[in-house]
């Protein structure tokens, strides 16, 4: 919704917003047309185009779906360290928590940075075994910090 927002208050801006994933669905349950995977090293950067507030809202309605995004709606790449800069502040959100606002953000992806202890159903017995998982931590900071 921030992005649909930013589309109404700037008219026709070529980005209409950004997001840095490493899951394959963001909040709402807006899925990417990317693989994103949190413990393969990197972080997708993935850009709305702007243009109308029509395709915008296809793009979000076809992301809610999981159906295929309108042509050249979305862009994406995949790094594990980027620096994204915008003309004028803009707000940023972490899972849903309020990030703050600056021009420039340093994404950084750590690999295998944390080790998570999950329950894991084992078959045989019905049972839950207690498994170590790796997965990544992305960090996102503004420079203005």
């Amino acid at each position: 919704m921030a992005a649909a927002q930013v589309s109404a208050t700037r008219g026709s801006d070529p980005v209409a917003g950004s997001f840095v994933a490493n899951q394959p669905t963001l909040g709402g349950n807006l899925r990417l047309p990317c693989e994103s995977i949190n413990n393969d090293g990197v972080c997708e950067i993935a850009t709305l185009r702007g243009g109308s507030r029509m395709l915008l809202a296809r793009t979000l309605l076809a992301m809610s779906t999981g159906s295929a995004l309108p042509k050249q709606a979305m862009r994406w790449i995949s790094v594990s360290r980027t620096v994204l800069e915008f003309d004028n502040e803009v707000p940023a959100f972490g899972d849903g928590e309020d990030l703050g606002r600056a021009r420039e953000f340093q994404v950084s992806v750590e690999h295998a940075a944390v080790r998570i202890r999950c329950a894991r159903a084992a078959a045989s017995e019905g049972m839950f075994a207690v498994q170590p998982a790796k997965v990544n931590v992305m960090a996102i900071s503004s420079a203005t910090e």
